[in-house]
């Protein structure tokens, strides 16, 4: 059996990313992707053994609610105060069965805080639903961060490699809905697409300011998109 420089069993290693939002540390849970689940689910040990890069390690017991697993209550709290983990930090978890125990932020808890990126530039996060990538033309752009920060017409979102997509931002009132709705509309699809986007990956925009010394803007307003992938055996960049 080969094993990796962390001692890991190289063959039967699986791993994925979460990133941790403010609901999941005031809830005190946690959902474990659906595709790890239906993967490793039923050989997987009750408490896990969630297991650090200086070799720290801790119990956790989690649940099963409707057939996902969940990591809740006063273990998974425990687990994220003693690591000063919070808001906006991605952890990167590591199934290693043969070797019994669920190794959690491997390298290091890697800290993405999108709530302090580069400059504080206004940035939201969506996670991917089925409607936004499977055939679908358009993504919902939080309410309030469209009325804040962006006008209709076209915007430029642009990945870490530097390919950029121009995608149109429209507001939508249907017939009976009694609120705005904010989308970006047209190019979304080939954006989409072009960055093989899959259920529950998440994206993070960060809206950049291009403006000259009278107000006006000098370019088409661009968002840097930093893409989470969420699915099993991947990385978070495109």
């Amino acid at each position: 059996m080969a094993f990796n420089q962390q001692g890991e069993p190289t063959n039967s290693v699986v791993s994925f990313f979460k990133i941790i939002c403010r609901w999941h540390i005031r809830d005190e849970k946690i959902k474990l992707p659906t595709e790890f689940t239906n993967k490793c689910g039923l050989k997987l040990p009750n408490p896990v053994i969630l297991k650090v890069v200086n070799g720290n390690q801790k119990k956790v017991h989690w649940t099963n609610i409707n057939g996902s697993i969940w990591f809740i209550g006063k273990e998974w709290k425990e687990f994220l105060e003693h690591y000063s983990v919070s808001h906006g930090h991605l952890l990167l978890f590591k199934y290693c069965p043969d070797a019994s125990y669920f190794r959690s932020i491997a390298d290091a808890i890697k800290s993405r805080d999108r709530q302090e990126r580069q400059d504080g530039n206004p940035n939201f996060e969506v996670v991917m639903r089925d409607s936004y990538i499977n055939g679908g033309r358009c993504m919902a752009i939080p309410s309030n961060f469209a009325r804040k920060y962006m006008k209709e017409g076209g915007y430029l979102l642009r990945v870490e490699d530097g390919r950029a997509w121009k995608v149109m931002f429209k507001t939508w009132s249907g017939d009976g809905v009694p609120y705005k709705k904010y989308k970006l509309q047209k190019g979304w699809a080939k954006f989409s697409q072009g960055n093989k986007l899959q259920k529950d990956d998440v994206c993070v925009f960060e809206l950049l300011y291009n403006n000259n010394s009278n107000g006006s803007s000098t370019t088409i307003p661009t968002f840097n998109v930093l893409i989470h992938r969420n699915h099993i055996g991947s990385s978070y960049s495109p």
